[in-house]
């Protein structure tokens, strides 16, 4: 007779946990918080973290677990700095998707540091809906 899909889940479950305890159980780790200079930084915390959030979302162009990105912004002397790092088994493996991700970011910052005038936030609406199209490669 065929067990139930849960009572084959429940025993793999039971079984796992026979095998390996886990060492310590999970907690949350809260960020202190950080001392620094604020005067030396256009960005604040929060706004930084938000901002490498969002950019780490626009680098995951494509569901392969094989290709994961990672981003970090470093903000020196009033300028931003984009790091944008993705996982590799071997040094050649996903430079065309990281060449995709980093031209797509080099033609999106180009495009809002040309932008100018009281209507700000439409032009980068327009920009980044103009920028990061599929005709520019960027979204696989």
């Amino acid at each position: 007779m065929a067990q139930s899909a849960y009572v084959a889940c429940a025993e793999n479950i039971s079984l796992l946990h026979l095998l390996q305890k886990v060492p310590e159980p999970p907690s949350v780790n809260l960020v202190s918080p950080i001392e620094h200079d604020a005067a030396n930084y256009t960005l604040g915390m929060a706004t930084e973290r938000s901002l490498a959030g969002a950019l780490a979302f626009v680098s995951s162009i494509t569901d392969s677990p094989n290709c994961i990105t990672a981003v970090c912004v470093q903000e020196q002397d009033q300028k931003l700095q984009i790091h944008v790092a993705i996982n590799k088994q071997t040094p050649r493996e996903n430079n065309l998707t990281l060449g995709v991700i980093c031209s797509g970011f080099n033609k999106m910052f180009t495009r809002l540091s040309d932008l100018q005038g009281d209507s700000l936030i439409m032009q980068i609406q327009d920009s980044l809906s103009a920028g990061l199209s599929e005709k520019d490669g960027v979204w696989m």
